[in-house]
């Protein structure tokens, strides 16, 4: 198999999409609101009980 011949030749190049607007650098970013992040606990796995 040839390298570099993913598309048929007779398909043209695919046009580069938009980009997304640049993000902030983190300094310029302006925090929000604190928000709680609340991690739920996982339950520890369980024994299996007498009809398992």
């Amino acid at each position: 198999m040839a390298k570099g011949r993913d598309r048929p030749r007779h398909q043209e190049k695919r046009k580069p999409k938009d980009k997304a607007p640049k993000i902030q650098p983190a300094s310029a970013y302006e925090q929000p609101m604190t928000v709680e992040v609340v991690k739920k606990k996982r339950k520890p796995r369980s024994e299996p009980g007498p009809e398992a």
